[in-house]
């Protein structure tokens, strides 16, 4: 079992699970704090983030350290943010062409195929 807290220092448990032999994650920003353990921060870890103390990451009784908690370690930001489509009727024009362009399909494949039985 391992332990994500919410950052290093806080002594707030942010989640946690067990962990396979096989199973693998990755961590984007690592950091050591007053006392000398090592953190890293674990975006995503079986819908979970947080800080993941790698020096003891079965420890759930980690103190807070009031020195890494005044100068609390925040996890990055995104490197891209999805933005919302704006809403408009492309979709609704799409259907129709595509109607369109199948159904001239059909017909030039129709009369292709009737020439060549004729």
């Amino acid at each position: 079992m391992i332990y994500l807290y919410t950052f290093p220092g806080s002594g707030e448990i942010s989640g946690s699970g067990p962990v396979d032999v096989d199973e693998s994650f990755s961590m984007v920003l690592s950091y050591t704090d007053k006392d000398g353990r090592l953190w890293g921060y674990v975006s995503y870890f079986r819908a979970q983030d947080g800080w993941l103390c790698m020096s003891d990451p079965g420890n759930d009784k980690i103190p807070v350290n009031e020195e890494d908690l005044a100068g609390a370690v925040m996890p990055p930001e995104p490197e891209a943010i999805i933005t919302p489509q704006p809403e408009g009727n492309s979709m609704l024009i799409l259907v129709p062409v595509l109607v369109v362009v199948v159904a001239g399909a059909a017909v030039v494949l129709i009369r292709i195929m009737s020439k060549k039985t004729t």
